[in-house]
């Protein structure tokens, strides 16, 4: 609980210090490559994403090709029309970037690589992509084995036998939930799901191009169990409450300090609903997804591969995998989602991972 306060003050303090500096902005247009940089981070801090492509392509439009903020400008730029869905500009903006001769590849931060091959991928540039993901590869900080499984953060132990898709079987989380199936049914279909409390999530809503794609959490990534989410569905908690992989932590790569405790919800989609292509920040995880109802139409493409939802069996994904949902049916899907960490992390429970 304390974490999460802590966390929510540092959202606030960066909200308040972003408008206060897109205040200033406005007041004081500035041509300065620097000012511009500050600004633009305002603008998307904020939410602004076409203030921020403002700022951005100003401070860039004044920039020398080399100096301090040039690169940097051009990237969020690059950054932030794909989030706004400009697919052609952003991968054209990234490619011009790492193809100058002004920039140094060597020095690209895995998250700069991560965005110039998303960006081609999500603009339908496959061949330029498998070129770039070679480029990638040679600089010794990308640990990427799989064009595309290209997440920011890589934990090495998870790069062997990594794949888009898992049979349940082969974890314990994903088999438990494939065990207990049937009563996971049976508790969902014992509510009328419009009345349930799913809510939209602010922070995934970019990644909604069109439709509707809510959640009903259980626990959310890194927290407590919801006492409202486990009074209505008091089966699923009690089947996966304290289980190692869904509350415990492990030590990335071997590390000291601890990554934490994974998340479980009920998840709707709406038919017409499309989530555009992404992946997860890491490949700590995987996820466990149990149909509850699977209208035709409901498809996800994981790695390039094309999978629907069963009901009363468990998919298995790593979103650390290049993925897309869309949704072209009648009615609503439901499933129950489960993000869980592998055995092969060896995650270990906290005294209070499993409280309320």
């Amino acid at each position: 609980g304390l974490r999460l306060a802590s966390l929510g003050v540092a959202i606030a303090s960066a909200s308040s210090s972003a408008l206060q500096l897109l205040e200033r902005c406005q007041a004081q247009p500035s041509t300065n490559p620097g000012i511009n940089n500050d600004c633009g981070w305002a603008a998307s801090e904020l939410g602004n994403l076409t203030g921020a492509v403002h700022y951005y392509q100003l401070g860039a439009d004044h920039a020398r090709p080399g100096s301090k903020y040039w690169a940097q400008l051009l990237y969020y730029l690059g950054v932030v029309q794909l989030r706004l869905g400009l697919e052609a500009e952003a991968s054209s903006r990234l490619v011009g970037l790492f193809e100058h001769e002004e920039f140094s590849r060597a020095e690209a931060e895995v998250a700069w690589w991560h965005h110039l091959l998303l960006a081609l991928r999500t603009a339908g540039r496959h061949d330029e992509a498998d070129h770039w993901f070679k480029e990638a590869t040679k600089n010794p900080m990308v640990k990427w084995r799989h064009p595309w499984q290209i997440p920011p953060v890589v934990e090495k132990r998870m790069l062997d036998g990594a794949a888009p898709y898992h049979e349940a079987s082969a974890f314990p989380v994903s088999q438990l939930l494939q065990d207990h199936a049937e009563d996971l049914l049976a508790e969902f279909q014992t509510h009328n799901v419009g009345s349930l409390p799913f809510e939209v999530q602010s922070g995934e809503s970019e990644l909604v191009v069109r439709g509707s794609w809510r959640h009903l959490y259980l626990k959310q990534l890194n927290g407590s169990w919801s006492e409202q989410g486990c009074d209505l569905f008091p089966r699923a908690c009690a089947v996966l409450r304290g289980h190692p992989g869904i509350d415990g932590v492990f030590h990335p790569n071997n590390r000291k300090r601890t990554v934490g405790s994974q998340s479980v919800a009920y998840l709707e989609l709406a038919p017409g609903s499309k989530l555009r292509l992404h992946t997860g920040r890491n490949n700590y995880r995987l996820l466990a997804h149990l149909g509850l109802v699977t209208p035709p139409g409901a498809l996800m493409t994981v790695g390039g591969e094309t999978r629907e939802w069963v009901r009363g069996k468990v998919m298995v994904v790593d979103d650390s995998f290049l993925h897309e949902v869309e949704h072209t049916g009648g009615e609503p899907r439901y499933i129950l989602y489960a993000s869980f960490l592998p055995p092969v992390l060896e995650p270990k429970l906290e005294d209070s991972r499993a409280e309320l």
